[in-house]
């Protein structure tokens, strides 16, 4: 796959992410909590905490979005080895370490006030190893691109 042809497929693949992140956040989840609040009217008050738990811990999952278009565009430019996708892909470890920890205390602070399930607590935690190694991935990425980098640049002075 060229370079061209493999920024075109990421940056659709992004574009299809990101509508299924909107719909998800926007539609689906809200559409699904009313229908679960309507079934068990017993659960009502846990619909708006659960909903700007998800929309506050959605938001750092767009912005490394839009860091990974900046990846594609640069891979589009035959510039994969670049400062700029390292920094890209450090910011992305970043937000998905912010988001991780957010998503942590969130599910703490809902458990301690007794509107998270055990069991529930339990498959959070599964979702912050994932999001912890979603970040070491995107750093270790950043240090490899980081040190291609250097490479090209070394290898760009000699004759």
């Amino acid at each position: 796959m060229k370079q061209a042809q493999l920024a075109r497929w990421l940056k659709g693949m992004t574009i299809i992410v990101g509508i299924i992140g909107i719909l998800l956040s926007l539609y689906i989840l809200p559409t699904l909590g009313i229908s679960l609040t309507r079934t068990y009217a017993d659960l009502d008050y846990l619909f708006w905490p659960y909903l700007i738990w998800e929309w506050v811990t959605i938001v750092p999952c767009f912005a490394a979005l839009i860091c990974f278009w900046k990846v594609c565009h640069e891979i589009s430019r035959d510039n994969s080895f670049s400062r700029a996708n390292s920094k890209s892909l450090l910011m992305i470890s970043r937000l998905f370490l912010f988001d991780t920890a957010l998503f942590f205390i969130i599910s703490i602070i809902l458990f301690g006030s007794s509107m998270l399930h055990p069991g529930l607590l339990i498959a959070t935690f599964f979702i912050d190893i994932g999001g912890l190694s979603l970040s070491m991935i995107f750093a270790v990425l950043s240090h490899w691109v980081d040190k291609a980098c250097d490479l090209k640049e070394t290898n760009d002075l000699t004759i």
